[in-house]
């Protein structure tokens, strides 16, 4: 009986004593974060700014590091940048709290807080990438070499150079080339003497490109050209990509057959092997 008596006036005196104890608590101040960010400027400047629910003074802690004063009057928007330069921070991230002080002089300390060092991007210097950039520029604009054989020019067999320039490529997603592109070309025949197979030839047409096995790609195509001096015609064509250099550049080989339309023994066919790349191009 003594026991069970015992047991009771301490429940009795438990639940008597908390909310006694609660009443006399004082209330905890809320931290909120609004921004906790670390510029990657030099130096690097820790920008800090946050709300408290109620009117007090802040201190900001970083742990192992070093403290800054935050608001030295009371207040429940506080706002600071900080030059963290002289705590000499060497790991990725760091953690940190806050101080609060009351008007009663109370002070509280807010949940721990985790702030990340930015990250040093390695900037290709200047002057390498734009060494690059001429390097494949001049790659680009390498020549093609072409053999021609015209029947109207005796059936010699004629040597010559031709450079496509792709001027517009079309993309449907993230494919490695293009749908199709617009090219524009010159060409110029050596020792030419016929009518027919033209010295010097403008063409601008449209080649459409579609990837396959074992090689990089088969392109169908077409275009018109001219040598300005009335010999116009068509130009249909087929090209294999071969292989990849660089992964900007692709050697191919292409075959072309030459006509103007409702004029006899004008045909001419060109094989020739060169380099294909959009990169250069305007892409849609």
């Amino acid at each position: 009986m003594k026991k069970h008596f015992l047991i009771i006036a301490l429940l009795f005196f438990t639940v008597n004593i908390l909310p006694q104890q609660a009443e006399s608590a004082p209330d905890s101040i809320e931290v909120s974060i609004v921004d906790s960010y670390i510029t990657p400027d030099t130096p690097p400047v820790f920008q800090l700014s946050f709300f408290t629910s109620d009117s007090c003074k802040t201190k900001l802690v970083i742990e192992g590091k070093g403290e800054f004063i935050v608001s030295e009057t009371f207040t429940d928007s506080h706002k600071k940048d900080m030059d963290i330069t002289p705590l000499k921070i060497k790991t990725p991230s760091f953690n940190y709290y806050i101080i609060c002080e009351k008007k009663d002089g109370t002070k509280q300390k807010s949940e721990r807080y985790e702030a990340e060092m930015p990250v040093e991007k390695v900037v290709e210097n200047n002057s390498n990438f734009l060494t690059t950039c001429l390097f494949g520029g001049v790659v680009f604009l390498i020549p093609t070499p072409v053999y021609v054989y015209s029947k109207d020019a005796g059936e010699k067999q004629l040597f010559g150079l031709s450079k496509e320039l792709p001027i517009v490529s079309f993309y449907s997603g993230v494919e490695k080339y293009p749908v199709g592109y617009f090219s524009a070309e010159y060409s110029h025949i050596f020792h030419s003497d016929s009518k027919f197979t033209p010295k010097n030839t403008f063409r601008y047409g449209y080649k459409h490109i579609i990837p396959i096995p074992v090689f990089e790609y088969v392109s169908p195509g077409v275009s018109g050209f001219t040598n300005f001096k009335g010999f116009n015609g068509i130009s249909p064509e087929l090209s294999v990509g071969l292989f990849e250099v660089y992964h900007v550049f692709t050697v191919n080989l292409k075959y072309r057959f030459n006509f103007q339309p409702d004029v006899k023994n004008t045909q001419f066919h060109e094989i020739s092997i060169g380099i294909f790349s959009s990169f250069f191009s305007l892409h849609l």
